[in-house]
């Protein structure tokens, strides 16, 4: 069943986005979106999806999809969708790496990139991974010596292969 975001889930998106320096603010009320199941997906939508979605309650079936995945709720943790992170990434101000053109190939191929092929001054933690052009390839983790690769643009292409 597809219902508007619950406190709980709208602080976890939240807390994403504040990880990322990105104003929460933006997230205006009512175009959040929660689909219970095995565990919870977070959509954004529009304004006129929104309304249309609460029109037709009545019908008595559940879309699949609506809007854009922002991520999915599982075991308290927000777990973000590469479409959230294409949304957020010209906006974030926090934890992000810009690659070279070399190490951004290596990262969409599923590849780590090692310490001494990042930019200086990096901290530790969850990134996301953006190329020197300013698009965005992916989400990382810096643990001190690389960035390991979470999931990339590149994914979608290689899971189908």
């Amino acid at each position: 069943m597809m219902t508007p975001a619950s406190e709980e889930e709208l602080l976890l998106l939240k807390r994403e986005l504040e990880h990322f320096g990105v104003d929460a603010d933006l997230l205006e009320e009512g175009r959040i979106m929660s689909k219970k199941g095995n565990y919870n997906e977070l959509f954004l939508l529009t304004p006129c999806v929104s309304e249309l979605l609460r029109s037709i309650d009545d019908v008595g079936k559940d879309p699949s999809y609506a809007g854009l995945k922002l991520g999915e709720i599982v075991g308290g943790r927000f777990r973000s969708s590469l479409e959230f992170g294409s949304v957020i990434h010209p906006l974030a101000k926090e934890n992000t790496v810009y690659l070279d053109e070399r190490s951004s190939q290596l990262f969409l191929f599923g590849r780590d990139i090692f310490k001494e092929n990042l930019p200086d001054g990096i901290s530790l933690g969850r990134k996301l991974v953006g190329d020197l052009s300013g698009n965005f390839l992916g989400f990382g983790i810096f643990n001190g010596r690389m960035l390991a690769n979470i999931i990339d643009k590149g994914g979608y292409l290689r899971k189908y292969q």
